[in-house]
């Protein structure tokens, strides 16, 4: 509930605010480690100051990051935090930390603490079960964290898979051969991934390679 128009103000503002580090800042930083491979990002924000207290230096997350930044009123940032905690990742930061030099003791004091920056990340994110009515998650597009632990470890694969396939055309290269076919069996067991190697053919073409994925037998193609 709110009393007055000035709530209300202040209540969107702070809502849109974190809508767009989620759905906008973090989306970026999560799409550009992914295609590193990596289940990690760190996003910066504009600085939020928190009050100093004890256990505030260091790594905040969970409750103490959501309690120091509630209790300084950085209300879209806690709020933020707390749809990327439901979406499942894990969320982090180490406050920026100012110190001064005290009049009557020759050790210096901390003078303030900022959060700078957040670091999310989904190394072990797995797959929760919530309603897609939660009020929290309206309005928020960004995928749930374990899509994107599965799309950074895809990402990983097919990066083994490319200096496999770097590695077998090198070696036929060195033959006087101009082209080689590249099984599945040589990337992995099991069942052929169509996904995996349609981005294998793309890596491989964005190096100047002429690739041809053959459906039939789930191979490529590769002339050079």
């Amino acid at each position: 509930m709110v009393d007055s128009a000035r709530e209300a103000r202040s209540a969107a503002a702070a809502a849109s605010t974190a809508l767009r580090l989620v759905n906008e800042t973090a989306a970026e930083a999560l799409i550009a480690a992914v295609e590193r491979g990596e289940s990690r990002t760190r996003v910066e924000i504009e600085p939020v100051p928190i009050t100093p207290g004890t256990g505030r230096i260091g790594r905040l997350y969970d409750d103490k990051l959501l309690d120091a930044l509630d209790e300084a009123g950085g209300r879209s940032l806690a709020r933020a935090c707390r749809i990327l905690a439901a979406l499942g990742f894990h969320v982090a930061t180490v406050p920026d930390v100012g110190r001064c030099e005290a009049e009557d003791s020759v050790v210096e004091r901390i003078s303030s603490l900022r959060v700078t920056h957040l670091e999310i990340g989904f190394a072990t994110a797995v797959d929760l079960m919530r309603s897609p009515a939660e009020p929290l998650l309206k309005a928020v597009v960004l995928p749930s964290a374990h899509l994107w632990r599965a799309r950074a470890e895809a990402a990983r694969r097919v990066e083994t898979y490319e200096r496999k396939a770097l590695a077998t055309i090198a070696e036929r290269a060195d033959r006087g051969d101009v082209a080689c076919r590249l099984g599945w069996r040589m990337f992995g067991s099991g069942q052929p991934d169509a996904r995996l190697l349609q981005q294998l053919a793309e890596r491989l073409g964005g190096r100047g390679f002429r690739v041809e994925l053959i459906d039939a037998s789930a191979a490529l193609h590769v002339s050079w």
